[in-house]
């Protein structure tokens, strides 16, 4: 089951408190059995979220929040659908509140780095993804986007094991093939680039993004037949989403 469902589910007061995982949901859990019209409001909102319906879903797990402020999953799952909606400034304050009812919750710290990501916020939210990570060390996303993280804040080394670390777990990982690849590209290292940013162009033929850096790669080592192959179809390609 997915950690997001368990805890959903835990919240609702379907699934008994694993003293092992706990997030401390459970202590601020709703109960059925007391409040069945708002546990079905969450279950109503949970499957809107569940059908990518997350419009619909902001306004009901507002009401849980509303009626039971306690319900420390209704503000992971609310946090989680302004994410969806791109209305990042507003899950914000909605996954801090998160993270604070639910310490120990490493899905909670990672949409709160997430978030963090997304308004520009690198510094604040390297420890979220670190904390998150250190919850969760065998997940190769958490690796890859303290990787990200640390990049952009220029601590190079650090990102580089953080790349490797993820493509140990993920090999196929696709964005920290691209990502690692454009950073060794611009350390000065093509050779390590190529290896990583053909892997991704293999992985996402249609997307943009490889062919562009490829473009860029193969320009810089003098093979501009190459450059302009993949230049041309980087221009018929798919853009993607890089963090």
């Amino acid at each position: 089951m997915d950690p997001a469902q368990a805890e959903n589910l835990r919240a609702l007061g379907y699934l008994a408190s694993d003293t092992t995982t706990t997030s401390g949901l459970e202590k601020d859990a709703i109960d059925p059995k007391d409040n069945i019209k708002i546990a079905n409001v969450m279950h109503e909102a949970l499957v809107d979220t569940e059908e990518d319906r997350y419009d619909a879903a902001i306004p009901k797990f507002e009401k849980v929040i509303q009626e039971v402020p306690q319900a420390a999953s209704a503000y992971l799952e609310l946090g989680r659908a302004f994410i969806h909606t791109k209305a990042y400034d507003k899950a914000l304050p909605v996954l801090r509140t998160a993270v604070e009812k639910m310490p120990e919750s490493g899905i909670a710290l990672y949409e709160l780095g997430l978030a963090l990501v997304k308004t520009g916020q690198w510094e604040a939210a390297l420890p979220e993804f670190q904390r998150a990570l250190s919850k969760s060390p065998e997940s190769a996303q958490l690796h890859f986007y303290v990787a990200v993280v640390l990049a952009r804040l220029k601590r190079v080394p650090e990102a580089t094991q953080e790349f490797e670390n993820t493509l140990k777990m993920d090999p196929d990982h696709y964005l920290a093939n691209l990502i690692y690849g454009r950073l060794l590209f611009l350390e000065g290292q093509p050779k390590e680039a190529l290896t990583k940013l053909r892997h991704a162009e293999k992985l996402k033929p249609e997307a943009r993004e490889p062919h562009k850096f490829l473009a860029d790669l193969y320009t810089a080592i003098g093979q501009p037949q190459k450059a302009a192959q993949e230049r041309a179809l980087a221009e018929q390609g798919t853009p993607g989403e890089v963090p």
